[in-house]
């Protein structure tokens, strides 16, 4: 009986795959969680490259955190505060806003930071 070579086996059996699609539009869930102390997550989407820019806002309307992040690649996201203005120093308690400004698209989100 003669043998015949289909080809070499790359790999067999089950495989799970952890497949991550890109986000088709700019997205801003709720912070987790909300009442917050010390920290909150607040997760986005971007679907494509885009500069960012977030800021942690007081209820007087003074920016107290400000971070830039130019060309971030396209996917989900997320932003962790800590409770602390640009000099690191613990704010008070009190309501603040989150806001993202990614390319034309712009979110706030309320947050309540409680000590």
């Amino acid at each position: 009986m003669e043998k015949r070579n289909f080809g070499n086996i790359i790999s067999s059996g089950l495989n799970d795959y952890n497949i991550d699609l890109l986000p088709d539009q700019f997205l801003v869930y709720d912070n987790y969680p909300n009442p917050f102390n010390p920290i909150t997550t607040i997760r986005y989407d971007l679907p494509n490259s885009r500069d960012i820019k977030i800021k942690i806002i007081d209820i007087m309307g003074r920016t107290i955190k400000s971070v830039e992040n130019n060309n971030m690649t396209p996917g989900r996201k997320s932003f962790v505060w800590d409770g602390t203005n640009d000099f690191g120093n613990t704010v008070s308690t009190g309501i603040y806003f989150f806001q993202i400004n990614a390319g034309n698209d712009s979110r706030n989100i309320k947050m309540l930071f409680l000590k």
